[in-house]
């Protein structure tokens, strides 16, 4: 058995359908505009360029988002661009309780810190996965992470806590 897990996810490729239908369904209304006469060629021409531009904006922002998790002799690090650029670490020693739970799959997303307002619990997860990593440690809420690798995660940080005897 390993001691050291390394993951790292990313979105799936089906997301880039969402700004692909938007892109559709809001210059299909601007052309049926433009055909009645509403807007001049000058106008569709700039709100065109003006959804093209968010729409490339959005893609890159789903192509940085990936989620790295790294279990360690050191503890628990985890970052998630863009939002959470740092590592995060979280040490074995203040690690109290771990166990692999199931995971609503309409139940995710970046949730650490101050970008999770109305959640239970904070959550580092993407999209399509069922298990999650629950960690227990001296914060008010446990933290979910969202793993495809449950078992492996489990059992790199069970064996770490047991060789270093932690509370």
């Amino acid at each position: 058995m390993k001691t050291e897990f390394t993951e790292k996810q990313r979105i799936g490729n089906w997301i880039f359908i969402l700004p692909a239908m938007d892109m559709l369904l809001t210059g299909a209304i601007i052309l049926d505009s433009y055909y009645d006469n509403k807007t001049s060629l000058n106008e569709l021409i700039i709100v065109f360029s003006i959804i093209i531009a968010i729409n490339i904006a959005i893609v890159f922002l789903i192509l940085n988002m990936v989620q790295y998790t790294i279990v360690n002799e050191k503890g628990l690090h985890y970052r998630y661009p863009p939002f959470c650029n740092k590592w995060q670490t979280i040490p074995l020693e203040v690690i109290t309780a771990y166990e692999i739970t199931e995971h609503s799959g309409l139940n995710y997303g970046y949730g650490i810190g101050k970008w999770n307002f109305f959640a239970k619990y904070d959550q580092l997860t993407t999209m399509g996965l069922d298990k999650v990593i629950k960690i227990q440690y001296k914060a008010k809420k446990p933290l979910h992470i969202g793993t495809q690798k449950a078992t492996e995660f489990y059992n790199t940080l069970k064996k770490l806590k047991n060789n270093n005897d932690y509370v």
